[in-house]
This record gives structure tokens, sequence and C-alpha cells, in this order.
């Protein structure tokens, strides 16, 4: 890829993401072109403690949001990642992603989710991390999925330094000693599949942020679909463990026909 296609993208706009090379040096002056243009554009303010997030899933967060200049680990799911990257992309902000390819990016923009952007590094190879480090100087959103281990603890606290110094965010499907805190899917079903025939059309899901500073986890319940995200209200979900079930669609009451299925799904839609 040219840095040409940086120029064109910020000159006539972009439906897609940017997707960075994968030789280290033409990927090193494709972000520095990226940061200039950033810096020379209008972007949204940097002075505010936390990233904006979608209607609903503020309220997985003590302050409403994504922190700014700390870590938090993520459980697979790109269900999860387009929930938590709609609101921050929608008003404005860059996002990397690194390590994660297949990533359905229909369904992203469905839930929301600027893919204009988005800047991604799909196959880093071994430089996961150096690659990471080096977008996080350039965008406030970064996220990760390693392919290894993590570096050293005295690498990680100068990296973590970076980030408040530059107010910049980074989410890891990994565990981060220290991190802010875990976000995970706790529950996910599905609707729109009857007696092995019709179309998944929406996808419920169960969210979960056990903070660091609290003792017990937050709980949303969404609504993924073509519409968007939507919040739901808590007792229509099941939680895991209760044994509580809601009241169970057509689709639901027969999960077993629909294994299959939504394990495919899954893996195209998060």
């Amino acid at each position: 890829m040219d840095i040409d296609i940086i120029e064109q993208m910020f000159e006539h706009g972009s439906v897609s993401p940017l997707t960075l090379h994968p030789t280290a040096r033409i990927r090193r002056e494709q972000v520095e072109a990226l940061r200039q243009h950033i810096r020379h554009m209008e972007s949204p303010p940097v002075d505010q403690p936390v990233f904006p997030s979608a209607v609903g899933v503020d309220k997985l967060f003590p302050d409403g949001g994504l922190r700014r200049g700390v870590v938090y680990e993520i459980s697979e799911g790109r269900s999860l990642l387009w929930s938590l990257l709609a609101g921050p992309s929608q008003a404005g902000h860059w996002i990397a992603l690194v390590g994660m390819a297949h990533l359905g990016l229909q369904a992203a923009a469905d839930a929301g989710v600027n893919l204009e952007r988005l800047v991604l590094v799909p196959q880093p190879g071994s430089s996961g991390f150096s690659v990471m480090s080096t977008l996080a100087d350039a965008l406030p959103l970064v996220v990760l999925s390693p392919s290894g281990a993590l570096p050293p603890q005295s690498q990680r606290d100068r990296f973590q330094a970076r980030l408040r110094e530059r107010g910049a965010t980074l989410l890891i499907r990994a565990t981060w000693p220290g991190s802010e805190g875990r976000i995970s899917v706790t529950q996910r079903s599905w609707e729109g599949l009857g007696h092995g025939f019709g179309l998944l059309s929406q996808q419920h899901i169960t969210l979960s942020h056990q903070h660091r500073r609290e003792t017990r986890p937050r709980y949303i319940d969404l609504c993924i679909s073509s519409r968007g995200i939507e919040s739901q209200h808590r007792a229509t979900i099941r939680q895991i463990g209760t044994g509580v079930e809601p009241h169970r669609s057509s689709a639901a009451q027969h999960e077993p026909l629909l294994d299959h299925a939504v394990s495919v799904v899954e893996k195209a839609a998060g």
C-alpha cells in the first residue's frame, strides 16, 4: 500500500478502514503520515477523561465510558468489540485494531462503528506489541490481540506511562496485570431461526465489567442487529448461574438445532 492512499482517504473520504502494510518500514511511514493528517484535522477534544459510549454501554463503566490512559482486558468476540468501539468511532476518534483478521466489517457498520475511523494491522506477526506501541503514539484507542507472550513488566510499565501521558487507551485480548478492568461476554443468544429455516436477525448479549476498584461486576444487556445497538432491561435475559430463564422465542426453543448455525455466525459477526 502506498502512502498516497492515505492522502486520497482524507481528500476524498473512504467507506473502508485503512489497512497498514505488513512491511515494518512502510508501516512506519504510513503511521507517520496518518499522525500528520490527524494533527491537522478537527479532532474530538482530548481533555475529556473518558471516551463516549453507545447508548446503554455507558452503564458498564463507573464514569460512563472507557477511561483514557489505561488498559482494559477484553474477552474474545467481535460483538463485544463493536459494542465498545461504536461510541468512540462515531464521535470521531481513531481506533487501531492489531492482530485481528476476518473481522466482519459489515457487522461492525451495522452496530454503528464508523469504519472510516479504523486502522487495521491484521497480521503483525511477532511485532504485535511494537506495532501497537507505535500506533498508541498516534491514535487515541488501540485494540490488540497478541499472538505470543506479553513483554516484560518493565516494558509494560513504560508503555502504560506513555498511555497516561498521551491519554490513549489499550484494549487487549489477554491478561494484563494492573489493568483497569476486564470486560467480557457472559451470555449470548440469537433470534430468527425457526424449524431449520429463516435467517438470524438479531443477537442478544450480556456484557460484564469487573472494575479493579469495585467488588462486584457491572452487567448490561444489549440487542445487536442491522438497526444498531439497543439497550435492554436486565430482566429479559438470563443471568449465567441463576437458573432463571426468560421467555423463549421459537428459535430459542430449538437451540439444539441452532448450535452449528450459531457457531458459524459467531465467527462472522463476533
